[in-house]
């Protein structure tokens, strides 16, 4: 995978070696629209994202999360909220709306009182907006 692209989520940085024992961290990869949660050097899952003009008026920009997917060999190991967590905070500190289309990124909202100011609900410009890409 080439890795140009790709940078680090703020105290995150990609770890090296061996899946075995390695620490998880995330980054995010613009260019591809998807943070990824790494073990070692093996991408371990996805947070896949649409960034756009905020739908109905809005002021800003808003992240539309539509898909969270870890690789069958890696579940069970918290990868998904650990990826999640990460993907909404950086979402956050770029000053984005987090739009919970993906079902996994709704529920974790659900249960994360800390992202709900900055959550928008799911519109059909943003189902629009997934579909034209």
């Amino acid at each position: 995978m080439d890795d140009s692209s790709a940078k680090a989520a703020p105290g995150a940085a990609p770890s090296a070696g061996d899946a075995a024992g390695a620490t998880p961290t995330v980054r995010d990869v613009p260019d591809r629209g998807r943070f990824e949660v790494l073990v070692g050097d093996q991408v371990a899952g996805a947070a896949h994202y649409l960034d756009v003009d905020a739908v109905g008026g809005g002021p800003g920009r808003e992240r539309i999360f539509f898909h969270t997917v870890v690789e069958d060999g890696f579940s069970g190991q918290g990868l998904a909220g650990r990826l999640v967590r990460s993907a909404l905070e950086e979402t956050v500190r770029s000053g984005l709306g987090i739009v919970p289309v993906c079902p996994f990124v709704k529920t974790y909202v659900g249960r994360h009182p800390e992202y709900r100011p900055s959550t928008r609900t799911v519109r059909g410009e943003h189902l629009q907006a997934l579909a034209d890409r």
